[in-house]
């Protein structure tokens, strides 16, 4: 029997080898790297955007406390809590301490939180450590305690982003 191009039929016809060869593994190995180059980027600018949003709730919280603590007459806290803030008023005037949360924009107890596991976020008053609440006074200052009597410097640091700044004096966050 022959075949259609005419040569003879073979019982056996060699078996094709089943593969890549090395140049098609290089050549997708080498677009696979470049995809990642242009990609990986984007990831790194999702976390930084994320940083970045923290701070500006966090910018907001406090500068809410202050305009709240005016507004009302009232004492309100402003604390960290892992990676959220809370804050809470004082329901009487004159009162004994921050027991009423401050609804957020979004209805929640807690003001603000951080989608970002790795970012951190530090209280410093005068170079050292502060873990305590930041009192917002009816006047406008900002203590370390509820009754008024010692202000302060604060700085909050938000990991990736600018610090952010408030005047115990004044309350003004920036």
């Amino acid at each position: 029997m022959r075949q259609a191009n005419g040569h003879p039929a073979t019982a056996a016809t060699p078996a094709r080898p089943h593969g890549y060869t090395v140049v098609e593994l290089v050549v997708v190995m080498s677009l696979v790297a470049i995809l990642a180059a242009s990609v990986l980027p984007k990831f790194t600018s999702a976390t930084g955007m994320r940083d970045q949003a923290w701070h500006d709730e966090v910018l907001a919280a406090a500068r809410m406390a202050r305009s709240t603590a005016t507004s009302h007459r009232r004492v309100v806290c402003l604390s960290f809590s892992g990676s959220s803030v809370s804050l809470t008023i004082d329901h009487l005037n004159p009162g004994t301490g921050c027991t009423t949360s401050v609804s957020s924009p979004t209805g929640s107890a807690v003001f603000a939180s951080s989608d970002n596991s790795t970012g951190t976020t530090t209280v410093t008053q005068g170079g050292a450590s502060y873990g305590g609440a930041l009192y917002f006074q009816p006047d406008g200052r900002v203590t370390t305690d509820y009754a008024g009597t010692s202000t302060g410097q604060w700085t909050i640091v938000v990991a990736g982003t600018d610090s952010i700044l408030i005047d115990g004096v004044t309350g003004y966050a920036r």
